[in-house]
């Protein structure tokens, strides 16, 4: 996965309120849709979180800056 890519998800994560619902209900396919490639490890993590206890403050905190990297 390229940094940039990841940034720029994480980017249209924090201003797409669509998008972020879409990434609760299923943020393998939208990480994968964007077109990063996920180790099993990062699917996991990823498939673990309760996303729907996470609100939008909270996640805007976890994806802004180069806090996103812990998630892919």
């Amino acid at each position: 996965m390229r940094e940039d890519q990841g940034q720029d998800l994480a980017e249209r994560l924090l201003e797409d309120a669509e998008l972020r619902r879409q990434f609760r209900d299923s943020p393998v396919e939208v990480v994968e849709g964007a077109g990063l490639e996920l180790s099993d490890e990062q699917r996991e993590k990823l498939e673990g979180e309760d996303w729907d206890d996470v609100d939008d403050y909270d996640f805007n905190s976890r994806f802004e800056g180069t806090a996103w990297m812990a998630w892919w």
